[in-house]
């Protein structure tokens, strides 16, 4: 998968991942491999935060 730009997050490292969640660009920083979501997504996530 191709990805450019910046982090949508922290606006300053490259992009290098999608969320699966939200479609969020983000930096490997900010990319929670293993659920293949984005840092607020995978904190949502961890708190039960997200209803669908």
């Amino acid at each position: 998968m191709s990805v450019s730009g910046l982090c949508s997050i922290c606006q300053t490292r490259e992009a290098q991942a999608r969320c699966d969640q939200c479609g969020t660009m983000v930096c490997a920083q900010h990319y929670d491999e293993s659920l293949g979501y984005c840092a607020d997504c995978a904190a949502e996530a961890s708190s039960g935060g997200r209803t669908f």
